[in-house]
């Protein structure tokens, strides 16, 4: 960037590091300007203007500094989406070992009411025996019916995008 242009530092923000500059928009700004501020002026306690001006006229050298930090960013954002992927497997194996365990009925029962639910539900709006006032109704309660059932199965069958997405991950 040429000395003594100046240049709005959001735009270079995008221009060099498109994940922080993500985050500048949205719920994560504040944490997004402390990552400048520690990387960049190497003052965790810069201000938001501060980190605007060292931008606006930025170097070579901190446009090197930002996209090390933007890969960084990348790097945890990867590393907390296994982690919740884990969390969520471990979560299933959990409910799963405590049926095994204490052989419950009752996940059983739920599932198969769901299943009748669901597709009596579709049944029933495809026979078209739904009065115009109730459509919205039925629409929301299909909606439901069917997140519930996917859990259901998903719990007693698991899930073939699960695996694939912890293949995934793990190629990585």
């Amino acid at each position: 960037m040429e000395q003594g242009k100046q240049t709005n530092w959001k735009d270079v923000v995008a221009s060099v590091a498109p994940t922080v500059a993500g985050m500048l928009g949205g719920p994560l700004a504040g944490v997004a300007v402390n990552l400048l501020a520690e990387n960049l002026l190497n003052d965790p306690q810069a201000s938001k203007d501060d980190v605007a001006t060292a931008l606006s006229s930025a170097r070579v050298e901190d446009l090197n500094k930002l996209k090390l930090l933007e890969k960084d960013v990348r790097i945890q954002l990867k590393e907390l989406g296994i982690r919740e992927h884990r969390l969520l497997y471990a979560d299933k194996a959990d409910a799963r070992a405590r049926q095994i365990a204490h052989k419950d009925a009752m996940p059983g029962i739920l599932a198969i009411m769901l299943t009748v639910g669901f597709f009596g539900v579709i049944a029933f709006m495809a026979m078209g025996e739904i009065s115009p006032n109730n459509e919205v109704v039925m629409q929301v309660m299909l909606g439901a019916l069917s997140t519930a059932w996917i859990g259901a199965m998903q719990f007693f069958f698991g899930t073939t995008q699960s695996s694939r997405d912890k293949n995934k991950w793990l190629s990585r």
